[in-house]
C-alpha cells in the first residue's frame, strides 16, 4: 500500500472512533453549518458499514432545520463530516427544577 493512504487516513476521524451520540460538523457556506449526530452504525446486506444520523442545520443567528435523519456509507460520512464537536447539552424532560413550566406538544391523531 502507498504511504499516501496511511497519511491521509491518519489525519481524519477513523471509522472505529465513531459511536452513537457522537457529533460531527461540516461548513455549508460562510454562515451555515450542518451538524450530524450519530444515531447508530449498521451494515447493509453486502456488509458495507453505514451511519444513520440526525442532521441539524444552523445559521449564523438561528437554527434552520433540526431532526432530519439520513444514512450514509461510513466512508462517505467520514469524508463529509470531518470535524468532531461536543454534543449540545439537552435538558432532561423528566427532571424539572426551579419551578420551570414545561409544555410538551404531542402530535394530533389523524381522523380515519
Amino acid at each position: 500500500m502507498s504511504a499516501f493512504l496511511f497519511s491521509r487516513s491518519s489525519r481524519r476521524t477513523q471509522g472505529n472512533d465513531i459511536s452513537s451520540g457522537n457529533c460531527y460538523r461540516r461548513q455549508l457556506g460562510n454562515h451555515l453549518a450542518a451538524t450530524a449526530t450519530v444515531l447508530e452504525l449498521l451494515s447493509d446486506l453486502v456488509g458495507i458499514p453505514h451511519v444513520r444520523f440526525a442532521l441539524t442545520i444552523d445559521g449564523s443567528t438561528a437554527r434552520l432545520s433540526e431532526g432530519d435523519t439520513r444514512v450514509l456509507a461510513l466512508q462517505t460520512f467520514l469524508d463529509t463530516y470531518r470535524e468532531r464537536v461536543a454534543p449540545e447539552p439537552r435538558p432532561d424532560p423528566v427532571v424539572i427544577t426551579d419551578s420551570a413550566t414545561v409544555i410538551r406538544l404531542l402530535p394530533r391523531r389523524l381522523a380515519t
